[in-house]
């Protein structure tokens, strides 16, 4: 199964993050593949893990529709947990 998670991230320190990245972790240990959408704040600037596919602007509404388009037509998810 194929699961990409729409959310905060770390290195990002936020609560949002830290949960995100424990979610990560159980659904990896039940052999779940998980990608990450990273979403980015225009304040700061994060090296994002392997597992970030994307990385979009919070406040860009086009960043948001570009993933959904991509997700749409060559994601093979399952679920997008936002």
């Amino acid at each position: 199964m194929r699961v990409l998670n729409l959310a905060t991230c770390l290195p990002r320190q936020c609560g949002i993050a830290t949960f995100s990245g424990d979610l990560r972790k159980a659904l990896l240990a039940q052999d779940i593949d998980v990608g990450v959408i990273a979403i980015s704040d225009q304040a700061e600037t994060y090296a994002y893990p392997e597992e970030c596919c994307f990385e979009i602007m919070h406040s860009q509404p086009e960043d948001y529709r570009m993933v959904a388009e991509y997700i749409n037509s060559h994601d093979k998810a399952q679920l997008l947990i936002v």
